[in-house]
């Protein structure tokens, strides 16, 4: 029997002293008779697990008079019917669109879920078992049966959607849960094996992206599998998969024990923190615990940027100094780009399917283009949780501000033009210049909007929880909660909507609508840069 490596134990040990020590299975079925009085019951859970699905039953029961018009509804102008007619040339079908979207999901889930395990322990747990003797692999193996449970079905979830795309009756009804339910056990696998090991999941990160990648293509050449035969072939992938799944757990069983206390620890510690950080609606401080830390090179980093502000006057020094230092921290966190990419698909993916509506289509721009600017606004989280670094330059703060302004304008000018890119196909072939510079020109100028919205993402205020509570529908919350909530998405709305129009085939490309971006980007600029002012 294996000691623990932190238990203090010597090695010395005899099999026969080692043998008295109790495995993992033992200190748990302890420790569940002497808490049993404490714990709550199944029917406990049982009412949880109700209370949940009614909630869901009944929210969806609300919003689907709602919802159904944002998927049927069309353009009434025939301008903005000739652009959604453009748009629907890729005629990709859902179900790809379904599977695309569900590779991407994973890829970017895999990092936080690597920072929380998957293998783990709650503060108690760890701090009653790990510091005693005998083998951790009986220990862990409960946890990991659950986290293939919960991987199974939500897997089995994600693949009703794509089973109604399909329409093959009930082989379809079965083979695509199956298929997705093993497909996302596998990843749990490959991740409780890099936790075992100590090494990322950089490897698995690429095949899903490039599996996301290559459905869209694939989707607009081959249909869909509807027929029997092709239901089939999909129950004989999922088939072969539950296999491989089977396999991959007697594997990750045998190798449970290797997993050192201290990377348990250290998951003990980010699950804590992201807990207080859910609690306390804390996004930011989530997103840093979730996070890896930049990566350090070796070298020195060619300061390009800073060796050209040199020769300019004192306060575009310092914004072409300050974007400097942006832009080595973005480089330092490749897994951003990831975040762009996947807020580009998000919003360009309806625009591929006929299914989807211009209201859908433009409510998806509007949150890929979230998801995107919480990746170039790390450098305005960074400023906000360390303000020593920007208050230490000899301007006044709006200054410095506007410095964190570049690298998020040009990252989301070239996401724009890129999301922008099935509006100019929709245009034509023959359509004016004037048309396609109008188009390039809101990319552009929706790019200042989109740098806007991250400054005032990563500077809004916390509420402040030491002042009395307000009682609400939701429970008691502190005052100004719901402004940070909204502080971010209400320029969201502001400086891109009218991009956002364009993009989905509602509205055509004017020099109205340019100017009317123009001065919503400006609108977004200034809220982004006054906001939380004290912070600086």
């Amino acid at each position: 029997m294996r000691l623990a490596s932190s238990s203090g134990v010597s090695a010395g040990l005899n099999p026969a002293e080692a043998a008295t020590f109790p495995d993992g299975a033992e200190l748990r079925r302890w420790t569940s008779r002497r808490t049993r009085r404490h714990r709550r019951g199944m029917w406990a859970l049982v009412g949880d697990i109700y209370s949940v699905l009614l909630t869901l039953a009944v929210i969806g029961t609300i919003l689907a008079p709602y919802l159904r018009p944002l998927v049927t509804a069309r353009p009434s102008s025939p301008e903005g019917a000739g652009a959604a007619a453009g748009l629907e040339t890729f005629s990709l079908d859902p179900g790809w669109l379904v599977l695309a979207l569900t590779m991407l999901l994973l890829a970017l889930g895999l990092g936080p879920l690597g920072r929380l395990g998957p293998l783990f322990l709650r503060p108690h747990e760890a701090a009653w078992w790990l510091p005693m003797p005998g083998d951790r692999s009986l220990l862990l193996v409960p946890v990991a049966r659950l986290e293939y449970l919960i991987a199974a079905t939500a897997g089995a979830v994600l693949g009703v959607l794509p089973a109604l795309a399909a329409g093959g009756g009930w082989v379809a009804a079965v083979a695509w849960p199956a298929l997705l339910a093993a497909g996302v056990s596998l990843v749990l696998s490959e991740l409780i094996k890099a936790q075992v090991h100590d090494h990322g999941v950089a490897s698995l990160r690429r095949l899903l992206i490039l599996s996301g990648i290559v459905a869209c293509p694939v989707g607009t050449i081959l249909p869909f599998p509807h027929s029997v035969l092709g239901n089939a072939v999909v129950a004989a992938l999922a088939v072969g998969l539950v296999v491989t799944t089977v396999l991959r757990w007697r594997q990750a069983r045998l190798c449970l024990g290797q997993v050192h206390d201290a990377a348990l620890l250290d998951v003990v510690a980010r699950s804590f923190g992201a807990h207080v950080s859910l609690l306390s609606l804390d996004t930011r401080a989530m997103g840093r615990l979730l996070s890896p830390a930049p990566s350090r090179p070796e070298g020195d980093a060619p300061l390009r940027l800073a060796r050209f502000a040199s020769s300019l006057p004192g306060p575009l020094r310092v914004i072409v100094c300050v974007a400097q230092a942006d832009w080595i921290l973005m480089r330092r966190q490749p897994r951003r780009l990831l975040q762009l990419g996947a807020g580009l698909t998000v919003a360009v993916m309806p625009l591929m399917t006929k299914s989807a509506g211009g209201p859908l289509r433009a409510f998806a721009y509007l949150g890929g283009g979230w998801i995107a600017t919480l990746a170039v606004a790390e450098p305005a989280r960074q400023a906000w949780f360390d303000g020593g670094p920007d208050a230490s330059w000899p301007v006044a703060p709006w200054v410095v501000r506007a410095g964190h302004l570049l690298v998020p304008a040009v990252l989301m000018s070239a996401w724009s033009l890129l999301s922008l890119a099935p509006a100019i196909a929709a245009l034509g072939a023959a359509a004016a210049w004037k048309g396609l510079a109008i188009v390039v020109a809101l990319a552009l100028v929706s790019g200042w909007a989109w740098a806007g919205v991250a400054l005032r993402s990563g500077y809004r205020e916390m509420p402040d929880f030491a002042a009395g509570l307000i009682a609400s529908p939701m429970g008691s919350l502190p005052p100004g909660v719901l402004q940070m909530l909204t502080q971010g998405p209400d320029a969201v709305v502001v400086g891109a909507l009218t991009t956002a129009l364009v993009a989905s085939g509602i509205a055509v490309p004017t020099t109205a609508l340019l100017g009317i971006q123009a001065a919503a980007g400006a609108v977004a600029v200034v809220w982004g840069v006054r906001t939380s002012r004290r912070a600086s």
